[in-house]
């Protein structure tokens, strides 16, 4: 099957223009295929890419379970593995949304478990991404019980990153911006707050320390380790000596948790095929169909777009 032909797709061409904020090619082989393996072809959309806009594969998760040309579930997590190795913008796709809601061979409940036990962050859109959304407001609840999330500019805030230490352990995860409230858990000690646009792009960090006594010291900066601004106990240097409410403390420097892994996961649920779409790719500019031949032993001409 020749893509260019046969449904008019010339995406290496779409590439090269810079026309796509991404490219989802469906690499629906095994890993251990000779003829077209999955990594050797994914190598091989990412030098056509160039770095220039994002590889996210197709996986054809739909495969375990099913009665022909069938995988294993430890494939797909196999495949998983070899684009976050791989990609440094790494995501996924995943066809289709009816085999992870039917859970053949427990795949969805692996993936959940051993692939996608942590919230993530999307990429940033590298074409348009605009500007840093304002520090957030963070503050505790009167109680101390729960973390209190605002944004200056709420149109511009998607969510809220939330890193939290209790003991020598950092959790992360995700707030909406209409819930804008996260229960801490019991020991938490500091917490570490970005605001993330809607194309993914994070503000300077807002960190709250809290001391046993139930109080709290609070800072902002541009990043992570630049001086503080201030302090709530009423210090100009952070890493003083504080001798207002904290209690005679010390306010050490707050440092965040791991860096936040970025992945996309998307799960199709259907796949449209509209004649107005046939008529656009019509229109695109033709040019004489590429040479196609064998790269590390993977068959190229038979990848879908």
């Amino acid at each position: 099957f020749d893509q260019y032909d046969g449904i008019f797709a010339d995406p290496e061409y779409w590439l090269e223009q810079g026309w796509c904020d991404y490219m989802a090619p469906q690499l629906y082989w095994s890993i251990d295929q000779p003829a077209q393996s999955f990594p050797v072809l994914l190598q091989f959309w990412l030098e056509q890419s160039g770095g220039r806009i994002p590889i996210w594969p197709g996986l054809l998760t739909s495969r375990v379970g099913a009665t022909t040309k069938k995988f294993p579930a430890e494939e797909i997590l196999r495949q998983v593995a070899v684009t976050r190795r791989i990609l440094s913008s790494p995501g996924q796709l995943h066809f289709s949304m009816k085999t992870l809601l039917k859970n053949p061979e427990g795949v969805t409940d692996r993936l959940a478990a051993e692939v996608y036990s942590t919230a993530a962050l999307t990429p940033i859109h590298r074409r348009d991404q605009g500007g840093r959304p304002p520090v957030p407001l963070a503050r505790l609840s009167p109680d101390q019980s729960r973390l209190v999330l605002r944004s200056t500019d709420e149109g511009a805030v998607r969510l809220f990153a939330v890193w939290l230490q209790f003991e020598d352990r950092w959790s992360f995860s995700v707030v909406p911006p209409m819930l804008a409230e996260l229960e801490l858990p019991p020991g938490t000690s500091r917490c570490h707050v970005t605001a993330v646009s809607r194309t993914g792009v994070e503000s300077a960090p807002a960190m709250l320390e809290v001391f046993l006594g139930g109080r709290q010291c609070s800072r902002t900066g541009t990043a992570p380790g630049d001086q503080p601004m201030s302090c709530d106990c009423g210090q100009s240097n952070w890493c003083g000596e504080c001798t207002g409410s904290a209690g005679n403390q010390a306010c050490s420097l707050m440092k965040p948790g791991p860096l936040i892994r970025r992945d996309l996961v998307h799960a199709a649920s259907k796949w449209l095929r509209r004649e107005p779409d046939r008529l656009l790719l019509r229109l695109l500019p033709r040019r004489q169909p590429r040479q196609r031949g064998t790269r590390a032993g993977a068959d190229c001409s038979g990848i879908e777009q």
